[in-house]
């Protein structure tokens, strides 16, 4: 995802306004002179930081420009301070167009707190489930995007990390393939078989707490199941923002519940 912050750009196009005045008024002075070598590297320099940001933004004509300009400036074929001047007005100039014929979003200041965040559940849940990383900053970014169903989609891609850590935990094994390659239907039950085989006669305090946690577990998992990750996955559903956010905190909620007790 590209992000552009507006402010940032503003400044470097104004560094390089103010760079271009300074091209111009030494080509006023003395228009045929050369620039020497230490000043043609300081504006090579100088060109980095709108280089970077012409690339991510893909402003063709403009890269070729500076591209140009860079190469010019590091060979010496400029002839005088007058060549450069225009170089670096067209530039500026060119800047400007491209910029005008490229489509932005804009994230409310409101959202902005869920945009390209890497820890939106807390760092235990990273350290816990790692592949579950992308997947909730994918999430938030949906937030932030205002595509709640999308966000839906990545949080249940977030519990299933959760599902297959506790189907590890319990070696929990699936016929006939490989536990990554079971879906939620053959996952569950077996998990839910599992857990009938953990009740001795008889068991004390510590066992006691693992039946209940592995409990409440799958039966978390078969809501989400129900209620979001079959509608989603099968577009048979979609959902506003108020829906989008109590799940994500429903999701993060049961998450860190899970950190606390098992890991990939």
């Amino acid at each position: 995802m590209i992000q552009f912050h507006f402010k940032k750009f503003d400044f470097e196009l104004s560094c390089l306004e103010g760079l271009t005045k300074g091209v111009e008024e030494a080509a006023e002075i003395e228009p045929t002179k050369k620039f020497s070598h230490e000043k043609r590297n300081d504006y090579s320099r100088a060109l980095s930081g709108i280089e970077e940001r012409c690339e991510k933004l893909d402003l063709k004509d403009s890269q070729k420009l500076l591209t140009k300009l860079k190469n010019g400036l590091e060979k010496d074929w400029h002839q005088n301070c007058s060549a450069t001047a225009e170089v670096f007005k067209d530039l500026v100039q060119t800047i400007k167009d491209e910029v005008g014929t490229k489509t932005f979003a804009s994230i409310p200041d409101s959202k902005a707190t869920f945009f390209e965040q890497d820890a939106l559940f807390g760092e235990a849940i990273n350290k816990a489930f790692p592949s579950a990383k992308i997947e909730i900053m994918n999430a938030g970014n949906c937030l932030a995007a205002d595509l709640n169903t999308a966000a839906i989609f990545h949080l249940m891609r977030v519990t299933e990390t959760g599902l297959r850590a506790l189907a590890r935990s319990l070696k929990v094994k699936i016929k006939k393939m490989p536990l990554e390659y079971a879906d939620w239907g053959k996952i569950i039950p077996a998990i839910e078989e599992k857990i009938k085989l953990k009740k001795p006669k008889s068991r004390g305090k510590k066992q006691s707490e693992a039946l209940e946690f592995y409990h409440g577990a799958i039966g978390e998992f078969n809501a989400f199941k129900d209620v979001w990750r079959n509608n989603v996955m099968h577009a048979r559903g979609s959902y506003d923002e108020k829906e989008a956010m109590r799940v994500f905190n429903h999701v993060r909620g049961f998450m860190q519940r899970l950190a606390a007790k098992i890991s990939e």
